[in-house]
């Protein structure tokens, strides 16, 4: 289960980067096991790709299937704070694992090669009530 970095609470560059990665962690701890309480936390409501995500992967656990797949590896390139502290962007690099989806009878249903070193652009707020970074746009590059 992941743990939220005491880090991302704070609304400095190393917030930002300590949120970055916790995303990623709580992303493979929704594909494992159907929960998004943890990737919910740090994801605002507006975020395509997060919610996309949240909603593929909760579905597949509610319809009783599940999934197998490793972890995912994040190098952040460089973060950048604006707006007055309370915004943030970032260039990462990620390498998923390859994943394989069952479905409910255990046979095989969709499965993923993974990546290597891919590029993504991430943009994130820094939620004065929460008090914790929260992405909001993550898109893949090239």
């Amino acid at each position: 289960m992941p743990e939220m970095p005491d880090a991302a609470k704070e609304p400095t560059q190393e917030g930002l980067e300590a949120a970055i990665k916790y995303w990623w962690e709580a992303g493979d701890f929704l594909r494992a096991t159907g929960d998004s309480t943890h990737i919910d936390e740090v994801s605002t409501s507006n975020c395509d790709l997060c919610q996309s995500q949240r909603n593929r992967w909760t579905e597949i656990y509610e319809l009783r299937g599940w999934a197998e797949t490793g972890p995912t590896e994040v190098e952040v390139q460089f973060t950048n704070i604006d707006n007055g502290g309370l915004g943030g962007t970032g260039a990462i690099v990620v390498s998923e694992s390859p994943s394989q989806i069952y479905q409910p009878n255990g046979s095989p249903g969709g499965s993923g090669d993974g990546s290597d070193d891919r590029p993504w652009a991430i943009s994130a707020v820094f939620d004065e009530e929460d008090q914790l970074w929260k992405l909001e746009g993550l898109e893949p590059q090239g």
